[in-house]
């Protein structure tokens, strides 16, 4: 009876923390909004400390190439600490603590290797450095 009891009141925790977390991403999810607007996608690390928000705005008469905001937003602190726009990019998580962000130049460089650095880059999320490989 003891060890029933005991699995009873585990099996009570086990659903309030699955109800928090779930109450915890549809915070998250309100806060990306105010940050992005309406249509922000959110996307978590593995061990969910660190959220990427990004929203892409569609190629139009006024913007003919899609324009990509992004924001990573610390959890435990519970605010966004980077912010970027770019066009014609695309942001992805990489690992637990890298982001991997591709994009097209607007402007080129005579320098391939700058060329490189301002399309292909990896940003740490707790260090926020920017680097050409993930650390």
């Amino acid at each position: 009876m003891k060890l029933l009891n005991i699995g009873i009141v585990i099996l009570l925790f086990v659903q309030c923390q699955s109800i928090k977390n779930n109450s915890d991403v549809n915070d998250i999810q309100e806060i990306a909004k105010g940050y992005f607007g309406e249509g922000v996608v959110v996307e978590f690390n593995d061990n969910k400390s660190f959220a990427l928000f990004s929203l892409t705005n569609k190629k139009d008469n006024k913007m003919p190439v899609n324009a990509l905001s992004f924001g990573i937003y610390n959890v435990d602190k519970q605010e966004l600490v980077y912010k970027e726009q770019k066009n014609d990019a695309k942001v992805k998580w990489v690992d637990n603590e890298n982001l991997e962000v591709r994009a097209r130049p607007g402007v080129s460089s005579v320098d391939q290797s700058v060329n490189d650095r301002m399309k292909h880059y990896y940003i740490n999320v707790r260090t926020l450095q920017t680097t050409t490989k993930p650390n």
